[in-house]
Formats: structure tokens, C-alpha cells, sequence
């Protein structure tokens, strides 16, 4: 089990904060887990208002350990929520959020069940993600994002 607060780019308008707790179950150098992740607004300054959008979905996260180490891959579902503010007509949209991506991950034993883990997520959404100032486009979800985070890891036996 393990629950971390992370930094993302490109995920929303701007630079964002968010959470993610998971548990998994694992062999010696496999494991297969289920991550669900929550990122707070961020916010995009345009014509005159501001879009805020962030995104909440759960990962398939399948991974391979060397010691230490990990890599996986990720399969990642959910919606991406945006609100504009500041215009003439300001609304709230929701768009499917789907993505594949990969983490790197590197784990600090601090003592036995306990670990700090450092991680390292690469996302490709495959579903993109525009908003729109009247029919102007203001931001994008881009072909690529990611985010850098640190979790504590509770290693039940």
C-alpha cells in the first residue's frame, strides 16, 4: 500500500499539485497494482478570465523490480474536470481521461515494512483534452506529461 503527493506538468493549464494512493500485490520482481490519482486545479489567465482544469482517474500500473529499483507501465482512465471563470458565458466541462505511459521509481528503505518511494511518471493521453475562450482554443492537453512525486510504502508480508 502506498500514498504520495507528486508535481505534474502538462496534465492541466499549469504546473499542478496532486495526490495518489494505490496498493498492489507482488512477487519477488513482479508486481500488479491499482493507483488512483487526484490533481488540484490549475489554472490558465486567458481573454480576460481564467480555465481551471484538473484531472481524477486510476492507473493499471503492471511493474518489474531490481532490487531498489522499478519500472512499470501505465494504463490510466478517468475525466479531466475544466470551469472557466471571468466570461460572459463560463461553464463546467467534464472530458474522458485516457492515457499509457510508463514510471521509473527508486525505493528508500527507511525500515522494514516502511519505504520511501521516489517516482517518476511519463503519460501519452489518448483522448486530448481542448478549451475553448468562445470558439478560440486557449490550452491544449499536450501529446505528452509528467510528474515527479514521493510516496510512503507500506510493505504488508
Amino acid at each position: 500500500m502506498g500514498v504520495g503527493a507528486l508535481g505534474a506538468a502538462g496534465a492541466a493549464p499549469g504546473p499542478a499539485a496532486g495526490f495518489e494512493a494505490g496498493v498492489s500485490l507482488r512477487s519477488s520482481r513482479f508486481s500488479l497494482g491499482l493507483d488512483g490519482r487526484a490533481d488540484l486545479p490549475a489554472a490558465l489567465r486567458a481573454a480576460g478570465g481564467s480555465a481551471v482544469a484538473h484531472l481524477l482517474f486510476a492507473e493499471l500500473v503492471p511493474c518489474y523490480r531490481y532490487g531498489t529499483l522499478g519500472a512499470c507501465a501505465l494504463l490510466a482512465g478517468g475525466t479531466e474536470q475544466a470551469d472557466g471563470s471571468g466570461y460572459p458565458e463560463s461553464r463546467h466541462a467534464a472530458t474522458p481521461y485516457a492515457a499509457v505511459g510508463a514510471r521509473a521509481f527508486v525505493d528508500f528503505p527507511i525500515g522494514e515494512p516502511l519505504s520511501l518511494r521516489l517516482f517518476g511518471d511519463v503519460l501519452a493521453p489518448l483522448v486530448r483534452t481542448v478549451l475553448l475562450v468562445g470558439d478560440q482554443p486557449v490550452w491544449a492537453s499536450p501529446d505528452v506529461s509528467g510528474d515527479l512525486g514521493l510516496a510512503a510504502v507500506l510493505r504488508i508480508p
